[in-house]
């Protein structure tokens, strides 16, 4: 039986149809798929990129790799040689002894860091390894000193500024202190503080820790052989009836010849007159 013209036609059509519908998944494989994508580059530099292995360098007189060796260095004095040997490109090299020849000098470990080409990789497997301190010494020194004390403030010539600088102490209670003082003619113990009205004894802690009395201050006195009863009054340790009384025993037994004859009145206690006694005189 044979085959019309038409027929043998469409045959040799389909034979070469058939013949590349075979072959063209092995075409394709071969020369499509074996090429990576853009992605698959990335991440393939990515990996390399991250690989852990030992690096490598070339020696001096030839392309053979060689594994850089570590060990300890000064890079203020290490030589070519050595730099090659630790890892050090050529680029890094020529940068780190041009800095020294001009007179640059690596004070501290991280100083490395600042020359040019460095990797953060590189720097961290040297670090074991550089002759050179962590930190600057002398600003850890520094750092650790310390601080000054602040000077401690004379109570009987400090101004209300002085005063407010004490936590708990406003403007009101600074003028407080102030008056007290003047009253008193002085505070002979910086204890004084503790008998001004609205001072709380934990205000009065903090401003002991910045006021002080100062050694040999002599008060204000009042001669109780010529004062009247009204100047006597006025200190805060002498009640009206006790001045009244210290002018009415003077009138009746004559001038005091010593302080310690003020027990003799009755009204006053030797607690009395150990507070009184620094702003009491008998000389005029």
């Amino acid at each position: 039986m044979g085959f019309s013209r038409t027929e043998t036609n469409a045959f040799l059509i389909l034979l070469p149809l058939l013949f590349l519908i075979i072959f063209s998944q092995p075409i394709y494989n071969q020369f499509v798929q074996s090429s990576p994508s853009v992605a698959d580059t990335v991440q393939l530099n990515r990996l390399l990129a991250t690989w852990k292995d030992d690096p490598v360098v070339f020696s001096a007189n030839s392309s053979e790799k060689v594994k850089p060796s570590l060990f300890s260095f000064n890079p203020n004095t290490a030589t070519e040689q050595q730099l090659k040997e630790l890892g050090f490109t050529k680029f890094q090299i020529t940068g780190l002894l041009k800095y020294r020849s001009k007179g640059g000098k690596f004070y501290v470990k991280p100083d490395l860091l600042k020359l040019y080409g460095m990797d953060s990789s590189f720097y961290q497997r040297l670090f074991p390894f550089i002759e050179l301190p962590q930190t600057n010494q002398s600003s850890t020194e520094k750092s650790v000193q310390p601080e000054r004390k602040e000077l401690i403030a004379d109570i009987n010539t400090a101004d209300t500024t002085q005063l407010k600088a004490v936590y708990g102490i406003g403007t009101k209670l600074a003028q407080r202190i102030i008056n007290y003082r003047e009253k008193l003619g002085g505070f002979v113990s910086i204890q004084q503080l503790n008998e001004v009205y609205g001072l709380d004894s934990t205000v009065v802690k903090k401003a002991i820790q910045k006021f002080k009395v100062v050694e040999g201050f002599v008060p204000r006195q009042v001669n109780v052989n010529t004062a009247d009863a009204f100047a006597l009054a006025k200190h805060p340790y002498l009640k009206k009836n006790v001045a009244q009384a210290i002018v009415t025993y003077r009138y009746q037994h004559g001038a005091f010849t010593s302080l310690d004859d003020l027990l003799k009145i009755q009204l006053i206690t030797s607690d009395d007159l150990a507070r009184l006694k620094p702003y009491l005189t008998l000389n005029p």
